[in-house]
């Protein structure tokens, strides 16, 4: 055991009161399984392969935070009082991080931020656009529906009906740069 993990085995017994084994490894890839939140790892300088590591910060619950390390990633995991239930603890390269707190969930991964309720209310940040949608409405929809309509405004007077807004360019111009900021 290396100096690094042996100063974090150190850490994690002084912080608990409780033995702690830590060891290090490679994920195995292609081992993450999204419906348990497990990923293998294979041990080093062993053949061993420990199975179902425990990605979430809070045992027996779906609730709290995933680390998702990529396929290969150099590891550290732990068991707490013996041979157990084996979670991570470190991971050389993030794949993606998963919050999950009530009907709330939020997703970052190298691209992209998405919040998630239980009613598919939806907002993401993706290549500098961000999308707000609802099971029903999209606000780039939303927003480019209601330009159209008031690029497209007529209102009755003493003579008639009105021409079109004389401004109907600058609304178009608007529809055409809402795409630079939302996405549908």
């Amino acid at each position: 055991m290396n100096s690094k993990i042996t100063s974090l085995k150190n850490q994690f017994e002084s912080l608990i009161q409780r033995q702690v084994e830590l060891r290090s490894g490679t994920v195995v890839s292609g081992s993450y399984n999204g419906d348990e939140n497990t990923i293998s790892v294979s041990l080093d300088a062993s053949d061993t392969i420990v199975t179902d590591v425990k990605l979430n910060a809070v045992s027996q619950n779906t609730q709290g935070f995933y680390l998702i390390p990529e396929n290969d990633s150099y590891v550290v995991i732990a068991t707490i009082d013996g041979a157990g239930e084996w979670f991570l603890v470190r991971t050389s390269n993030l794949q993606k991080v998963v919050v999950l707190i009530g009907s709330v969930s939020c997703e970052i991964d190298g691209n992209t931020i998405r919040f998630n309720n239980d009613s598919d209310s939806v907002i993401e940040i993706e290549d500098r656009h961000i999308k707000i949608n609802t099971s029903t409405e999209s606000l780039y929809t939303w927003l480019k529906d209601l330009l159209i309509k008031i690029s497209a405004i007529t209102v009755p007077t003493g003579t008639g009906v009105s021409g079109l807004p004389n401004n109907s360019a600058e609304f178009n111009a608007l529809i055409s740069r809402l795409g630079n900021l939302l996405s549908s």
